[in-house]
């Protein structure tokens, strides 16, 4: 997989640092889960991750709305410049759900199955839960003893 970085303007002048703090944020997760990410300058998404698999390049742009003013013409600007799913990522549930019914009411139906949304604390679990995953490869479960024969089934006890 290629794995570049990109870091092309972290601060586009309007922004506030909460605002900045939360791509830095997002784009560190999404390196750490394996995709080639960018953060996007003026006139385009926050955060861009590509993920390839093979011959196939799967284009995702990531939005950090900390307001829903902006929602909708945000993701037909992603969706015209080559995303193919848009993941919205709010600072939290009241910022959301003003997002989700701005969206409900403006954003074409055709449309609503590329773009999820989700609070930042969704993708801060989800990066804990992949850790954990990769953890358990590597290492087996707790408590799990590397030796095969040390194993038993359920049920089974020492005679």
């Amino acid at each position: 997989m290629n794995t570049h970085e990109y870091n092309l303007n972290i601060s586009r002048g309007h922004e506030t640092e909460e605002h900045r703090l939360l791509k830095r944020e997002v784009l560190a997760i999404l390196r750490e889960n394996g995709f080639a990410v960018a953060l996007a300058e003026s006139g385009n998404c926050d955060v861009v991750a590509i993920r390839e698999q093979g011959m196939a390049r799967e284009i995702l742009a990531l939005e950090i709305e900390r307001n829903p003013k902006h929602a909708v013409a945000n993701l037909h600007r992603d969706f015209q410049q080559g995303a193919r799913r848009v993941l919205i990522l709010s600072p939290d549930f009241q910022v959301l759900g003003q997002v989700a019914r701005k969206l409900t009411r403006k954003l074409p139906q055709d449309l609503w199955p590329r773009v999820a949304l989700a609070d930042i604390q969704a993708l801060r679990l989800l990066n804990a839960d992949l850790f954990q995953k990769n953890a358990i490869q590597r290492e087996g479960f707790p408590g799990e003893s590397s030796d095969p024969k040390s194993s038993r089934g359920a049920g089974e006890t020492k005679q």
